[in-house]
């Protein structure tokens, strides 16, 4: 069978492929050419997910920290966070696999990212087109909707950038633990004061 990559190089495979509605899914480590600076095909465009948080902050509709928790038992791999004070949690690269019959297949790369709390699939701007980036999307969605709610995964990252909305930014410490999302302030506000 053989198989054309488009608008990446592929580095490596990480994790366990898995299919949806025909769709191979492919985590990997990729560079995507000319990657598209926001996401589209929003998670909460497809599903809503339970967020119950402890911590100094709701999360409210920062659906990053469910998706975080689930790929790890979807697709048997963690991904990595760089804590440098960026305001997303994810930036996971996957390959769309859509075969052509039994000797073809064209796979597409695209990174699932969070920016401004929402959650979404980012592509090249090469292509596909929006038939095929929807039908991912789709697939995509599909499949953590399904298998992830029961089986999410403990997790912690650090180095969050925050901004409340009312002056205030910070870093937080964000995660998943004994059933619960978190998001700690990891600033002290009394040295903070203090200075």
């Amino acid at each position: 069978m053989g198989l054309v990559i488009r608008y990446a190089s592929l580095l490596g495979v990480v994790g366990e492929p898995r299919c949806s509605d025909g769709v191979w899914f492919v985590p990997a480590r990729a560079e995507i050419e000319d990657p598209e600076e926001s996401s589209a095909h929003l998670l909460q465009d497809y599903g809503l997910v339970a967020i119950p948080c402890d911590g100094d902050f709701e999360l409210g509709e920062a659906d990053g920290v469910w998706v975080r928790a689930a790929i790890p038992s979807v697709f048997h791999y963690t991904p990595l966070h760089v804590a440098d004070g960026r305001s997303f949690l994810l930036d996971a690269a996957f390959f769309a696999v859509l075969l052509d019959g039994e000797h073809a297949g064209v796979a597409y790369p695209f990174a699932c990212t969070d920016g401004c709390s929402a959650t979404g699939l980012a592509f090249s701007r090469l292509g596909p087109d929006g038939g095929v980036r929807a039908r991912i999307a789709q697939a995509f969605w599909g499949l953590l909707l399904t298998e992830g709610p029961g089986r999410l995964a403990e997790f912690s990252a650090a180095g969050i950038a925050f901004d409340t909305g009312d002056g205030y930014e910070t870093e937080l410490e964000v995660g998943y633990s004994r059933g619960r999302f978190y998001a700690q302030d990891m600033r002290d506000p009394l040295s903070e004061e203090a200075a």
